[in-house]
């Protein structure tokens, strides 16, 4: 798997559904270092490189910073902190650099076996059977990818 830094390719867009509606999201690859500051990093997460999936307001505020000047992609870039509140069509992101570089290396995590086409695929072919079983309340879970 190639997990070179390329600005122009680290994200991939699926489809899920939201009540019977089509929505595109972002997929791509990331080291996972808080999902909730009070809660310990769950085990499914540590010392791995795992694919995420956003919306494409996040995705469009990750855009905007690296034509900033941010560096998301470099062993010494910066995180990106995304903050979701909110539920349905009320969810609101927030998203914003880390305040101090993040150091990674590759060799030191494990890796997803799929690239992000495939990751893409298997959300959208996911989501879609299950808005086809839940009917107009089919969403996005964990399991789609």
């Amino acid at each position: 798997m190639n997990y070179e830094p390329d600005e122009t390719q680290f994200f991939r867009l699926g489809t899920t559904y939201f009540k019977g509606k089509p929505k595109q999201k972002a997929i791509f690859f990331a080291k996972i270092i808080s999902t909730d500051l009070k809660d310990k990093l769950d085990e499914r997460w540590q010392n791995k490189i795992v694919p995420v999936v956003v919306a494409k307001t996040a995705l469009k505020a990750i855009i905007s910073y690296l034509s900033e000047g941010y560096d998301f992609f470099g062993p010494e870039g910066y995180g990106v902190v995304i903050m979701k509140s909110g539920k349905g069509t009320d969810t609101e992101y927030n998203v914003m650099p880390s305040p101090q570089p993040i150091p990674l290396d590759l060799k030191d995590y494990d890796t997803p076996e799929m690239n992000l086409d495939e990751y893409a695929e298997l959300l959208t072919q996911n989501s879609m059977k299950r808005s086809e079983k839940l009917g107009e309340g089919g969403g996005t879970e964990e399991g789609d990818w």
